[in-house]
């Protein structure tokens, strides 16, 4: 209640064009069967889905970080962006 709002806008799944749905996995998992494992729970349901693009939280998250990692490289004295 003390910070400011943020305005936000409701937008219906089926009036964009482009649909993305993420599903995140916790469990033991060797790197390389992710993405095999879940394609395959996956077409058990729809085998017509596409399922791409996995990867681990911490690709993730290194993805995500990479553009602030680079600017902080290339000038050291840059301090953090407002958003």
């Amino acid at each position: 209640m003390t910070t400011p709002s943020v305005p936000q806008i409701y937008v219906s799944l089926y009036q964009l064009q482009e649909k993305h749905l993420a599903i995140l996995v916790r469990g033991q998992f060797e790197t390389g069967a992710i993405e095999r494992q879940v394609r395959a729970q996956v077409q058990v349901v729809n085998p017509a889905l596409p399922v791409f693009g996995a990867r681990t939280l911490n690709e993730s998250v290194a993805t995500s970080l990479a553009p602030r990692r680079f600017e902080s490289t290339v000038n050291p004295h840059a301090g953090p962006r407002d958003s």
